[in-house]
């Protein structure tokens, strides 16, 4: 698994022993300022040679250099993640997806033909879609980078989902029954709010403080 943040890169590797998935090696590795620049709007990777041997120097000092799967967690910005309701169920696959892009597509700044979508069915008495839209062009990019380095790309996540799944089930072990809480993840030039209902459903989930800067320091203030 990877994390890919403007001026680091995290790895983690997973592996199974006797049948159960382990955490084995984690690792982080600097990136160069120039080398990614994260946008929901155009390609991010500026300098596909310099990630690509920033990666692979961190596969070999994790030792996971014949891995081929690999999962990637992006900054939450450069996606869209919202939760969708629908008023009934939807008759097919196909219809679903046309109704989630029809619902979604005012929230976007790009033309909903140019978007990727992926959705997950939330536990809800009513239709209810965990929803993650990309622009085509950067969610491509990413799958021809690791392709060209001989790898299958599985998954692709905004970090604050990843987080979620990680972290949820945790955080209902230490809750009422019924109890909601929020999620924050903060980042150093954006931090992400999440209400989590009852059954571990998000129901909102805001990226916030997010400024335009080449600063290195903190984006955001008291005010955000």
């Amino acid at each position: 698994g990877l994390d890919l943040q403007t001026d680091a890169l995290a790895l983690a590797r997973i592996s199974r022993k006797r049948g159960a998935s382990a955490l084995d090696a984690c690792l982080t590795a600097p990136i160069a300022s120039g080398v990614v620049t994260f946008s929901m709007l155009k390609p991010n990777v500026v300098d596909e040679n310099a990630l690509q041997k920033v990666i692979e120097n961190a596969l070999a000092q994790a030792g996971a250099t014949a891995a081929r799967r690999i999962a990637l967690t992006i900054p939450d910005h450069v996606s869209r993640i919202s939760v969708v309701e629908l008023p009934d169920a939807p008759g097919s696959q196909t219809e679903l997806e046309e109704l989630l892009k029809f619902r979604l597509k005012k929230s976007l700044p790009f033309d909903i033909e140019s978007a990727r979508i992926a959705y997950e069915q939330l536990p809800s008495p009513e239709p209810a879609y965990l929803t993650g839209v990309m622009h085509e062009s950067v969610v491509s990019q990413y799958e021809e980078l690791f392709f060209n380095m001989g790898f299958h790309i599985g998954l692709i996540k905004p970090a604050t989902v990843s987080l979620l799944g990680l972290l949820g089930p945790i955080a209902y072990r230490e809750l009422a029954p019924g109890d909601d809480f929020f999620f924050v993840n903060v980042e150093r030039d954006y931090f992400t709010v999440s209400l989590v209902r009852v059954r571990e459903v998000p129901v909102l989930i805001r990226t916030l403080g997010l400024r335009s800067t080449d600063s290195a320091a903190v984006t955001y203030g008291e005010e955000d």
